[in-house]
């Protein structure tokens, strides 16, 4: 899982539009999501999201779980579009690779921002919404014009659910049912981001924005399967230091070395990179180190080759690792 997290974060983010009410629970709006983050780029791109009503089957990894969203069996009626900026970058930031003097701590932390993406969001606005709010005072409204002002006041929450996790896996701490974020403290669904409410309107302009990291979701479910001493009163410290170790062992799991090479006889010992690859590295790490790989075998071809007579068939084989290295893509990725 974690050597696709290019191809695929395994992170949903949905956008859920109520109505806010102050006397009574809250109206639902509908609900849109974003494309997947691996179609997104650093740049924001804007977006035009439809809004729908909640799946008829309550399928919690379709719509997070919520009876708010029907009435009786059926889900509410919704319409509109949702306006948005999006963008995606993975991982967030440029690590350096892990050296073999380094702390376990300093490799846990590297580790953890090579599998960490930022997610930017801007909610642009909302055209056409649903009117939640038909009463004034207790009275019928007949007019259009009149009931054009009333609308809705809606706002907008962002919530995460984690497609890697199982719709039945309640082991995983922070993730409920259908891989949905929840709140580790209150049980609660936690969304990422909440919006203003806007009064009285069926079109809301909200022009809010914020940055988020996001873990990919195989990482995020490895590394928080464990719930160690949450429970306990830790009076030694043990129990704190246990949960730490065990982070350090499930973040590092899988990280043991992985030898490239590309010679004729395997059991030679001598290799002409010194490229050295991970069981956790990503797509884009281990595609980096592959290209590397193959521009440090050409260049020891074009020194043998510098030494000896010209070669047609040692020119050739330097065309062919330069253009291996140039070519190389994640369409080339067996697994």
């Amino acid at each position: 899982d974690d050597f696709m997290d290019i191809l695929n974060a395994k992170q949903g983010i949905c956008f859920e539009v109520w109505d806010y009410d102050l006397s009574k629970k809250d109206d639902f709006l509908g609900e849109c999501w974003l494309p997947p983050l691996s179609t997104l780029r650093a740049e924001p791109k804007q977006l035009i999201l439809p809004i729908t009503s909640a799946p008829v089957d309550h399928d919690p990894t379709m719509s997070r779980p919520s009876k708010m969203k029907y009435s009786g069996s059926q889900p509410i009626p919704c319409q509109g579009n949702l306006f948005v900026e999006a963008a995606w970058r993975y991982p967030h930031q440029d690590v350096d690779e892990a050296g073999a003097e380094e702390s376990l701590e300093a490799r846990v932390k590297k580790d953890e921002i090579r599998h960490t993406g930022e997610l930017y969001i801007k909610i642009i606005k909302a055209v056409g919404l649903r009117q939640a709010d038909k009463k004034v005072m207790g009275m019928n409204v007949m007019s259009s014009s009149i009931m054009a002002n009333v609308g809705s006041d809606p706002y907008v929450y962002v919530y995460v659910r984690n497609e890697a996790a199982a719709a039945d896996d309640k082991a995983v701490p922070g993730i409920g049912e259908g891989g949905w974020r929840k709140s580790t403290v209150t049980g609660f669904d936690e969304p990422i981001m909440k919006t203003s409410y806007k009064k009285a309107t069926v079109n809301p302009v909200w022009e809010e924005e914020k940055r988020i990291l996001l873990q990919s979701g195989a990482f995020e479910k490895r590394t928080k399967r464990r719930a160690l001493g949450l429970h306990m009163l830790d009076v030694t410290g043990r129990a704190g230091q246990l949960r730490e170790d065990q982070h350090a062992i499930d973040v590092i799991y899988g990280a043991e070395e992985m030898h490239v090479q590309f010679r004729a006889d395997p059991k030679a010992s001598k290799l002409n990179h010194a490229q050295i690859t991970y069981m956790s590295d990503t797509i884009h790490q281990f595609k980096l180190k592959l290209k590397q790989a193959c521009e440090d075998e050409a260049a020891v071809l074009e020194a043998v080759h510098a030494r000896s007579q010209k070669d047609d068939k040692v020119t050739k084989a330097i065309t062919r690792w330069r253009e291996a290295g140039k070519n190389i893509s994640y369409r080339h990725c067996v697994t």
